[in-house]
């Protein structure tokens, strides 16, 4: 559309401003989770991450331009495990070729998960039992929500919640109390629900 448009002789400064918002941002959640990881003493190495969506958008099954790969390859290369999950795909060769495994069910992604990280809108996301993650997540179980999708108040007793536009800043500290939940510059990056 950029480019159509140039040749055309339109400026389109929003657009382009857009999209370079979007390209930042696996970079910007991969800070983010070790800013979070380092609020609880922890980082990336050695541990394992559950990419919950390789869609580029919600409810298809098309991975072109999905911000997927490079929150994947970003992972790894920080030394973490990961593996992705995606209800409408079965089959990538792009994860394939870095070593990724795409597993079929959410259970699969999330057994001894320390990381749970939400990056496509699917329905199906939107509607998991979270109590679940406890059973069968890693310790410490972290929930991202990358989508803003998760209402912080479904998040089980024993887990981290945190995700992009859920506040952060300078004097993070951890909450015990999710209804501290508000945006602003000195919030919390993430709670330890009790």
């Amino acid at each position: 559309l950029l480019e159509k448009a140039e040749e055309e002789g339109m400026t389109m400064n929003l657009t382009r401003v857009a999209r370079s918002i979007n390209e930042e941002m696996p970079k910007n959640t991969v800070n983010l989770l070790q800013r979070t990881l380092e609020d609880i003493g922890l980082g990336l190495k050695d541990i394992k991450v559950a990419i919950l969506g390789l869609a580029f958008r919600g409810n298809v099954a098309d991975s072109r331009e999905s911000p997927t790969y490079e929150l994947a390859q970003r992972l790894k290369s920080l030394g973490a495990e990961v593996v992705v999950q995606d209800p409408y795909i079965r089959v990538d060769k792009g994860l394939e070729e870095m070593g990724v495994p795409l597993v079929k069910s959410v259970g699969d992604a999330v057994k001894d998960a320390s990381v749970i990280l939400i990056a496509t809108d699917h329905a199906d996301y939107i509607k998991l039992d979270l109590s679940e993650f406890i059973r069968s997540a890693g310790t410490p179980a972290i929930i991202f929500d990358g989508r803003g999708i998760i209402d912080p108040r479904r998040v089980p007793a024993g887990m981290y919640f945190t995700g992009i536009g859920r506040g952060h800043g300078e004097g993070r500290k951890l909450s015990r109390d999710p209804s501290e939940h508000r945006m602003g510059r000195n919030q919390p990056a993430c709670w330890r629900l009790r």
